[in-house]
């Protein structure tokens, strides 16, 4: 059941030429889900990539959860990017770039971004994808290009597919110097709770790469933390930072879908949730992003369970500080439907 407090706002694509937002670098994933207007537009098919693009996907500069001490090969730091690079491949790289972005992945995310087994690639089965990628991470860790997380997400029955990854020192260093950042990221072991939210976030932008691959529509842009954040005054005083999880913009030949996605595992109380609607409806009250892009993304909520999504809903319907067009409530499987409304997805 999909929960709509009012009629979403739509235009054909095209209908305007538009640049992406610019507070964040946007030209570099259950539950039940609110959305603000979902709207759409016409523009020339030919100005986008089709899916992964490097432009199309952001999430550079996460910024590091700890401080700790950094792991170097013996020898001079200088040379860890010269050592290491002579043992990466093409796509031991993009598995690096893609730890960058998204901060953590499962081996099975891994697998369906860069080992995707049929109907999505090459793999005759996904256990079998699933073992290749096992091996090149296994060699990525040994090279200490990147690192595994002690706590895992759903136990031990399927082994290494559920053991989380991030970016390890000589990784990190080799794509910080490799791009001429100079300021030094460490990742230490960030808590459950971090993790369970960020797992159920890249499982969503996972979702989107991979069905964008089958050619149902263009993924436009898929924005992270912090590229997705937009800063905004309020009541022309305080300075508010709006942090979505997820920008998403999906097409076909004819409509856009623009979303803000939220992950809610159930853990906030209503009230906290309430709050940050609160503050979507502030910064669509500035005109900011329909300036820059033409129109007001959907907000979408996921939470865990139907029970939560018919209390938010009714909050919302009653919270007179809230304009009810702007949000809706889908359940995790309605994910697609809601993101990328273009036809029946690959199964």
């Amino acid at each position: 059941m999909t929960w709509r407090l009012r009629g979403a706002r739509t235009r054909k694509r095209g209908a305007h030429d538009w640049p992406f937002h610019r507070d964040s670098e946007v030209v570099r994933m259950f539950g039940w889900v609110f959305v603000s207007a979902v709207i759409s537009r016409r523009t020339p098919t030919t100005r986008f990539t089709r899916v992964l693009g490097e432009s199309a996907i952001s999430g550079r500069g996460l910024p590091a959860l700890s401080r700790g001490n950094s792991v170097h090969r013996k020898g001079s730091a200088m040379t860890v990017p010269k050592w290491i690079d002579e043992h990466l491949t093409e796509r031991d790289i993009l598995i690096l770039e893609d730890l960058e972005r998204f901060r953590l992945l499962s081996t099975r995310q891994l697998q369906r971004l860069h080992f995707p087994a049929k109907p999505y690639g090459s793999h005759v089965s996904v256990s079998a994808a699933t073992r290749g990628t096992s091996r090149v991470l296994n060699r990525l860790e040994e090279l200490r290009a990147v690192t595994r997380l002690e706590r895992r997400i759903g136990g031990t029955k399927h082994g290494s597919a559920l053991a989380i990854w991030q970016l390890g020192p000589a990784g990190e260093r080799f794509l910080r110097l490799r791009s001429g950042i100079s300021n030094r990221r460490r990742y230490g072991e960030p808590g459950m709770a971090f993790i369970a939210h960020t797992m159920a976030t890249r499982d969503i932008a996972t979702l989107l790469i991979e069905q964008a691959r089958t050619g149902r529509y263009e993924l436009i842009e898929l924005a992270t933390e912090p590229d997705c954040w937009r800063t905004f005054n309020r009541a022309g005083t305080s300075v508010v930072t709006l942090k979505p999880d997820l920008l998403v913009v999906t097409a076909d030949a004819d409509t856009e879908t623009h979303c803000f996605v939220e992950v809610d595992l159930g853990t906030e109380h209503i009230p906290a949730v309430l709050g940050k609607c609160r503050v979507y409806q502030q910064y669509e009250r500035t005109g900011i992003e329909q300036e820059g892009r033409g129109l007001f993304p959907a907000v979408v909520w996921i939470v865990p369970t139907q029970r939560r999504a018919s209390s938010l809903h009714d909050a919302i319907a009653t919270d007179r500080a809230l304009d009810p067009e702007l949000f809706w409530v889908i359940t995790p499987e309605q994910t697609l439907a809601q993101l990328a409304p273009y036809g029946a997805p690959t199964t």
